[in-house]
């Protein structure tokens, strides 16, 4: 404590009230300086009178004018660790009156359940999350016969006898640089099975790389400082439970658990979700397939828990890859959206802005028809876009996804497979073969609700070695007169004035600020930039990825997330206001945030990541996160983390 002498205005007293004396000399007859025993309180100084002289004492919690310097209100309740206690009378003493119990922890004085509290507050942190293992990419290149004694093996694939479209009297080289011969047009094509002219679907041994049977795994972190318990159930009433200890992360891959194979392929509607439940809130993250083991088409998606579900939601994803042009070519690669029901008689109106295929139970939709399905928990309805021949069409991107009565969903968009080209350098003499390839994209949409108006997007880090390949962004809006500021200027493209379900495409070559003056969507999209030189040699790496950016109004002060394994190269993009401190996994990475755009008023910066589990920290107004992986010829990208408040208003 500090004791100090002086006199305060408030305590000081005059002696002498008169008028001066007449010749004009001061009347200085001492007196006190303050009434013995009165004591008053300054904000957290005890300011009491002893001999006519105020001597302060600086409390170290509280100040009452009655009792003095204490720790805490008579009577309030307060946390102790785990412990909820009473303050005494005499503002000192504490008394243990309940001591939390389970996963509950001690907040401003009582016992709270985390998952209330995490559902209260609306983020990316939960305990019920819904994923879906979504359509990704199959390829039927060759029959074995046509690869000689190593057969399927030699270019990786396996032997599989399945339905495709073949010509045995019809050999040709095949198209996309696969050793040999093909009598093989890829897969027969829904709805319906059929193939182009002179093929026949047939089923017979053949060669097949299958993203889409690859382990599909759903992956929990845990940010708490104690184990938590992850249950894994499905409809069917399968469930396995797995203890995940602090700071520690799990993987759980269903089908290897016994669980039955629930891909979705295709349009279709059916019970394909997976529920997973913690005792404590966790991160979430499904990754379709798991790690790049042996596989040619991946992407990751984070998820939103269950209770940040909403009842308006619009898909942002990416035109169908049509193939059949020129014939016979091979089977379409489709863009999709996906609804996940995780109650009973939820009715679902879609209003699809390209036409839709039809499917198992689900009919053909023509572009811009509302159509209202009825789910159940656990049923999964996925809508895949047509590309009619020879068009590059068939994006389902600003199709509005409804309840019809109120009941909250998920929405997830995204494509089997597909190329977003980067043809910077031209195809030449020193790369004459380029860009490639395909891949897989899916992202879980934010609720319209939870969109904004202002997002600092951090450019993705450069894959080519000596060019700055661009990225792409959609930009997205739902309501009319949108007008979207782009600083600074796009490399490519421009956004014009923007109404419900329509989006403006441009290409960023650096971080940027993007402010609409209505609520909007942005997605950020990574593009094919592998290439050969006359050598065989590659350059490049990582293909097509999806990441939704996080409007700047819903960023955070902390996150958890996660970096799977098995990638060449992982990055952690940063973008702050000027002025918030940065921490990764407690080390300050505010001076490797060299990047300065917004007119200053936002730095970004790249880092590299390890495998695993992080910690980010920021001060003030918080900052973004996303993360993203590439090797030879996949990729991923996800949105680190963000608060999904409800902010827009109707």
């Amino acid at each position: 404590m500090i004791w100090v002498t002086r006199c305060m205005l408030a305590l000081c007293v005059l002696v002498s009230c008169g008028p001066a004396p007449r010749d004009g000399s001061i009347d200085a007859t001492p007196g006190p300086a303050c009434v013995d025993g009165t004591t008053v309180c300054e904000g957290s100084t005890l300011q009491t009178c002893v001999s006519g002289q105020v001597q302060e004492e600086t409390c170290g919690a509280l100040c009452d004018p009655t009792l003095g310097c204490i720790t805490c209100a008579p009577s309030s309740m307060t946390c102790q660790g785990r412990d909820v206690a009473v303050c005494g009378a005499d503002g000192l003493s504490t008394t243990v009156v309940e001591t939390c119990t389970g996963t509950q922890s001690c907040v401003d004085g009582a016992c709270v359940d985390p998952c209330e509290q995490a559902a209260s507050s609306r983020s990316y942190l939960g305990c019920e999350y819904w994923a879906v293992d979504l359509d990704n990419a199959v390829e039927a290149p060759t029959t074995p016969d046509q690869l000689g004694a190593q057969g399927c093996a030699r270019i990786g694939a396996a032997q599989q006898t399945r339905q495709f479209c073949n010509d045995p009297d019809n050999m040709v080289p095949h198209p996309n640089g696969y050793p040999g011969n093909t009598t093989s047009a890829g897969l027969c094509d829904p709805p319906g099975n059929t193939c182009p002219a002179g093929y026949t679907c047939t089923t017979a041994p053949v060669c097949v790389l299958d993203a889409a049977a690859s382990p599909f795994a759903i992956v929990v972190a845990n940010p708490q400082a104690f184990e938590v318990m992850v249950t894994l159930t499905n409809q069917a009433g399968m469930s396995h439970s797995q203890a995940v200890a602090a700071g520690a992360v799990a993987t759980l891959k269903p089908q290897m658990l016994g669980f039955a194979d629930q891909s979705v392929d295709g349009t279709s509607k059916a019970t394909r979700a997976y529920r997973v439940v913690a005792d404590a809130p966790v991160v979430a993250y499904q990754f379709n397939p798991l790690d790049n083991v042996g596989v040619f088409s991946n992407d990751a998606s984070l998820l939103i828990p269950r209770t940040t579900f909403d009842d308006e939601y619009y898909a942002l994803t990416w035109p169908t890859l049509g193939r059949r042009t020129p014939a016979p070519g091979n089977h379409d690669y489709s863009g999709y959206l996906t609804v996940v029901a995780w109650e009973a008689d939820t009715q679902i109106e879609v209003t699809p802005r390209t036409p839709t295929r039809a499917g198992t139970g689900v009919a053909a939709i023509a572009a811009g028809t509302p159509t209202t399905f009825t789910l159940g928990a656990y049923e999964v309805l996925n809508l895949a876009a047509v590309a009619p021949a020879g068009q590059v069409t068939g994006d389902l991107t600003g199709s509005l996804v409804r309840s019809v009565n109120g009941k909250t969903f998920g929405l997830f968009a995204g494509t089997e497979a597909t190329g977003i080209r980067h043809d910077t350098p031209p195809p030449g003499l020193i790369f004459p073969q380029g860009p490639c390839c395909a891949d897989h994209i899916e992202e879980m949409m934010f609720p319209a609700s939870t969109w904004g108006k202002v997002f600092a997007v951090a450019r993705s880090q450069v894959r080519l070695p000596t060019v700055t390949e661009p990225d792409v962004v959609r930009i997205l809006a739902q309501k009319a007169g949108t007008t979207v500021v782009i600083d600074p200027a796009p490399a490519m493209g421009s956004c014009g004035t923007l109404g419900p379900g329509q989006f403006c495409q441009v290409e960023i070559a650096q971080d940027t600020v993007i402010t609409a003056s209505e609520p909007v969507l942005v997605g950020q999209y990574l593009k094919s930039v592998i290439w050969q030189d006359f050598l065989g040699t590659t350059a490049g790496s990582g293909d097509p990825s999806l990441s939704l950016a996080v409007p700047v109004e819903q960023y955070r002060t902390s996150y958890a997330f996660l970096a799977p394994m098995q990638y060449d190269a992982q990055y952690l993009a940063l973008t702050a206001p000027m002025g918030v401190t940065v921490r990764l996994d407690g080390a300050d990475v505010s001076t490797q945030l060299t990047s300065t755009f917004g007119g200053g008023a936002y730095r970004a910066g790249r880092l590299t990541v390890a495998p695993g589990a992080h910690k980010v920290e920021c001060t003030g107004s918080g900052c973004g996160i996303v993360v993203m992986g590439y090797s030879d010829a996949v990729s991923y990208m996800f949105a680190g983390g963000l608060d999904l408040t409800q902010i827009v208003i109707d």
